[in-house]
This record gives structure tokens, sequence and C-alpha cells, in this order.
């Protein structure tokens, strides 16, 4: 889609750039451990870890998971002035390179002792190493193709936000095709496709902008970073955290053509579109 729009002219500058790469992580989940050896994994709660190194590029957590395991990852901030196309070329992304990383790193100190034991317990062809890239894309659709997900708009995974405004998409994108009915024409698509950025955009830029603070929180070693971090922890009220919480909880997007889900909670919810269609049928079985 967008090599076509390219070709025609109608591409937004912006979408003809890359993404923007800022951090690089490696990821991992150790095969089943001893309970005995590891406290944590005796109950069904979730232990999680986060260390931010001191002079050096590297932060590292550890979470347990069922089936008696403990996932491990590591981000690497990397230094934007050298992410050229050369750069990311010349980067080794075979076992050769992970080996390197996995050296640098395998004496960094976990609440459970090196991070090393954990990376021994893990299959090395199961050890993945990423680019953590983002990019807000301002181009959604064109004619009958529409983008959702990270094709849309691709999310650092700090705020663990990517997955759950990509269901958020599916949501809003079901309810405006729902309104077409059976006359999917193209003027009909495109009303319905610009009805869904319209409805979507707002929070997603929110949740993008969220995301991309939250890593310069927990990953981020520039002094401004570090200074934003010590402002987080330490001098933010909890209540501001809590009123964000609080917002970010109340948009919950649900199919506006089926019976809506209860609120069983204390938290506000926010007012969607309602769904013309449906109301019209709901009127028609009245009568």
């Amino acid at each position: 889609m967008y090599k076509t729009l390219n070709e025609e002219g109608k591409l937004p500058y912006t979408d003809t750039q890359g993404l923007k790469i800022g951090y690089m992580t490696m990821v991992g989940t150790a095969e089943p451990l001893d309970e005995d050896t590891y406290e944590h994994l005796k109950d069904n709660f979730t232990h999680f870890s986060f260390v931010i190194g001191k002079d050096k590029p590297y932060t590292w957590s550890t979470f347990t998971v069922p089936g008696k395991r403990i996932c491990w990852g590591v981000q690497m901030q990397l230094n934007a002035v050298n992410l050229d196309g050369s750069f990311i070329r010349n980067i080794e992304w075979g076992p050769e390179g992970n080996e390197n990383m996995i050296k640098e790193i395998y004496d960094y100190a976990t609440p459970y002792g090196p991070l090393g034991q954990f990376i021994d317990k893990t299959p090395r062809d199961q050890i993945s190493r990423v680019f953590l890239e983002e990019k807000m894309f301002e181009t959604w659709y064109y004619k009958r193709t529409v983008l959702i997900g990270d094709a849309a708009h691709k999310m650092l995974p700090s705020a663990g936000q990517g997955a759950v405004n990509a269901m958020q998409d599916a949501v809003i994108l079901a309810n405006c095709l729902y309104d077409i009915a059976y006359n999917a024409t193209e003027q009909n698509i495109t009303t319905a496709f610009m009805d869904f950025k319209a409805q979507r955009y707002p929070n997603v830029q929110h949740q993008f902008s969220a995301s991309k603070t939250m890593a310069r929180v927990i990953y981020g070693q520039k002094w401004s970073e570090r200074l934003l971090r010590f402002i987080v922890f330490r001098l933010l009220p909890q209540s501001i955290l809590h009123k964000n919480t609080i917002k970010d909880g109340a948009y919950r997007p649900q199919c506006m053509f089926l019976p809506l889900a209860p609120n069983r909670g204390t938290s506000p919810v926010l007012p969607q579109k309602p769904s013309k269609r449906y109301q019209e049928g709901l009127e028609a079985a009245t009568v």
C-alpha cells in the first residue's frame, strides 16, 4: 500500500522515513527450574525485578511465569547518531553476535544471583535479540486496505500497550465496518476507515507518547533521563500516577453492535460512538 501511494506521490513525507530505533533488546525464557532453589516459583504470583545499570547502557529484568519458569530480558540504549543504514547492516544478528552480548551481560546481578544462570538454562535458539522500533504513521488506509496495530502505530514495549492498542483498533474498526451494512461501496468503505482513524488516533497518540516516556524512564541513561527517572520515582505524588492509571483505564471500547459488558468496576468509562445500524435494528424490533 505504501509503495503504491509513494509511486503516486500521495504518501506523506513522514511516512517515507524509516522507523526510529533507540534501543535493542535480548529476551529469553529459562526452562523449568527447581522451586526449592527459586522460592518465588512456589506461589501463583508474578515476581518482577528490574535493574537499571549504573555507568552502563543496559537495563535488565526477570519475572516468574507459569510452569516454574523465569523470563529474563536485557535492554541496551543505542546512540541515536549512529543509527544509519550502515550501522544497522553491520549489526551481527547470528549466534556469534548473541554470544558477544551474552558475555557482556552474563554476570549482571538479579535477586536470584547472576543473570547468566537463566541464560544458561535457555536454549540458545530461543534467545531473541531485536531492535525496539517506534513509529506513529499518518497513513492508516487507502481504498479497500486498512492498517491496524504495529502496522499503523508501532510502539515501544515499555508501557505494554502494543497488543492492547491493536485489539482496540480491531474493536473500533469492527464497529465502523458494521455500520456499512451490506452497502460496501468504495466510498462507504473509505468513510468507515476515516471514522475508524478519527476515533482511534487521539488515544493511540496518547499511548504512543506514554510508551516513549516510559522507555526513557526505565531504559534511559542520559543525564536528562536519569533526572526524569528521579522525578517520577522520588518526587511525583502517587496521586498523580493513580489519576493517570484511572484515565487510561477509562478507555475501554466495546463492539457497539453487541450487548455491552456491564461495568463492574468503580472507575469511569468513556462513552463510545453508538452504532446507528444497531440502534435502528433495536427500534425496528420494538415496533
